[in-house]
């Protein structure tokens, strides 16, 4: 398997609060992957510590053959991970264009307008906004414009953290679709937590279940449907 993330008995946390516990995680070019389970079961924290925002105490976090666990955080973005984080994920008195482009940090100027076009060909709601400010756009709109700022890092994975979370149905929808047209027009890999499983199971290729910090299932979402105890106890879903 040509693995672009793999995880590794990785233990994390936050100072001294142990959260996750030898976890093993792998997920190949082009994959979208799915982190569920119940809230408080360390999900977050798993994103936070691929992205080095989280402590991690033991494990190896390898990216494209090169371990990234003792790495600072901005230079993750320029080994290639992009992270749309659930809150604090745009900079409400910018411009979209200009939050754009703070996303595309790590790039050379000269190919931030390339990349620009590239980004608004992928997420392509986010044009008539371009020259509104950030703060003035509806919870559905400001997530689609940090989707887009997620990918201006020109990422070569791409970590999504509960994207329709607090969005109405309608936007929701919007996003949902966002993701799939990603998985299918692009090599992008995804690990993604949400909590709609019904979006998420239409996009992704493969589950890990997370429950107190421990992963107790990894399979294909049809796997994990069918698994009615697994799905009940800790999905909340029959």
């Amino acid at each position: 398997m040509n693995n672009l993330l793999k995880i590794e008995n990785l233990n994390a946390g936050y100072g001294g609060i142990h959260v996750l516990f030898d976890v093993n995680l792998d997920c190949t070019r082009g994959e979208a992957v799915a982190i569920v389970g119940p809230n408080g079961s360390g999900k977050t924290t798993l994103l936070n510590s691929i992205f080095r925002l989280a402590d991690i105490f033991s494990g190896s976090v390898i990216l494209d053959g090169t371990e990234m666990q003792k790495e600072k955080s901005h230079k993750v973005t320029g080994r290639g991970v992009g992270y749309l984080r659930q809150e604090g994920n745009v900079f409400p008195g910018l411009t979209v264009e200009e939050n754009l482009k703070m996303g595309a940090f790590n790039l050379p100027k000269g190919e931030v307008g390339e990349r620009m076009e590239e980004v608004l060909s992928l997420v392509k709601p986010v044009v008539p906004f371009l020259r509104r400010t950030a703060g003035t756009l509806s919870g559905g709109e400001r997530e689609m414009v940090a989707l887009a700022v997620s990918l201006m890092c020109r990422p070569k994975l791409l970590l999504l953290d509960e994207p329709t979370s607090g969005l109405s149905p309608i936007a929701s929808a919007q996003i949902a679709e966002l993701i799939k047209n990603l998985k299918d027009k692009t090599r992008l890999s995804m690990l993604i937590i949400e909590q709609n499983l019904k979006i998420l199971f239409d996009v992704v290729d493969k589950c890990y279940l997370l429950v107190s910090g421990r992963i107790i299932f990894s399979g294909g979402p049809g796997e994990l449907q069918c698994d009615k105890e697994l799905m009940r106890t800790y999905l909340g879903l029959a």
